[in-house]
């Protein structure tokens, strides 16, 4: 575990949960950056849709 300034002042249970893989200031770095393709998707379909609505 990284020692940060003023740590020492959390609770040991906090201190475990922001240790695990996925928390943190790096949380981001190991996926893609955008949607998902299924996200991505529902988007699209939802825009379509709003616009058909404008045009009709």
């Amino acid at each position: 575990m990284r020692v940060r300034p003023g740590q020492d002042r959390l609770d040991r249970a906090v201190l475990d949960y922001a240790g695990q893989p996925g928390h943190g200031v790096d949380a981001q770095q190991a996926g893609r950056p955008g949607y998902s393709d299924r996200e991505f998707q529902a988007v699209m379909a939802a825009a379509r849709s709003d616009v058909a609505t404008v045009r009709d």
